[in-house]
């Protein structure tokens, strides 16, 4: 798999959350923390945004994931590598 920019994961991670995910993980995990593989498709969903980031971390390989927090797009965000927390934009 390619290197995607920070823009690319945040346009990426926003289209498969609204276009894919958001009404299903609304109905059960509203106000909680989805990180999405980008590139899989795949998701965690964790109560708080730290353990949404170590799981997807230990889940797809440390590879960047868009973070959001079920029901706001207020700050959606990336993981960050080099210090291995969510930073928001």
């Amino acid at each position: 798999m390619t290197e995607r920019s920070l823009e690319e994961i945040l346009r990426s991670g926003e289209s498969l959350y609204l276009g894919k995910f958001k009404e299903e993980l609304e109905k059960s995990f509203y106000g909680h923390y989805a990180a999405i593989d980008v590139d899989t498709g795949e998701y965690v969903v964790k109560e708080n945004k730290l353990e949404a980031v170590e799981e997807a971390r230990r889940k797809f390989n440390n590879r960047l994931v868009y973070i959001v927090q079920v029901g706001s797009l207020d700050k959606p965000s990336v993981n960050h590598r080099a210090n291995q927390h969510a930073w928001s934009f």
